[in-house]
């Protein structure tokens, strides 16, 4: 089972290493609610969309200022934190000449935390296109509907964690 204090660990760890690697902050938590929601435990549907609205909401917190992105890209919508994420990421790679692989690995990791937010929407607006609406849950490695709620949360923190160490490892090596 993974703690959600593992989670808080892997959040710390990615800001700090972004920070020494694009000399900014990543984190910009206004209050720990939404951190302390997800140590919360977890056993019905009404808990599970609201620890996954929690995990979505600090992801939304991350800060990548224009700057870090390419020229034609800076104006790009603040609220979509995890494609400029990827876009601060892909333009470090091309402009030190690092391999592709290291965008790519990133782009892994971000598909994995995209899909909470798949799984958020899928739960609180639902679709009629059920293939659209259960990708996400298969992306994250879960049932659905799942036959526990304890159980997929336990899931989907480990999918967070796994993606969030994966990211902080690509963010490491474009340290200067």
């Amino acid at each position: 089972e993974v703690s959600a204090l593992e989670l808080h660990d892997a959040l710390d760890f990615l800001s700090v290493v972004w920070r020494v690697s694009f000399g900014a902050p990543l984190l910009q938590l206004k209050t720990a609610t939404q951190l302390g929601e997800l140590a919360l435990p977890c056993v019905s549907r009404a808990d599970f969309v609201s620890r996954l609205s929690a995990l979505t909401g600090v992801m939304k917190r991350f800060q990548i200022e224009d700057g870090l992105l390419p020229v034609g890209k800076r104006d790009s919508d603040k609220g979509h934190t995890l494609q400029r994420v990827e876009l601060a990421i892909q333009h470090r790679v091309e402009q030190e000449g690092h391999e592709q692989g290291m965008a790519d690995r990133a782009d892994e990791a971000l598909k994995v935390l995209r899909a909470l937010n798949g799984v958020r929407n899928s739960l609180q607006h639902p679709s009629t296109n059920l293939r659209q609406a259960v990708a996400p849950w298969m992306t994250l490695g879960l049932t659905y509907p799942p036959t526990s709620w304890s159980v997929a949360w336990n899931q989907v923190l480990a999918a967070s964690l796994g993606a969030l160490r994966d990211l902080r490892a690509v963010v490491d090596e474009l340290q200067p």
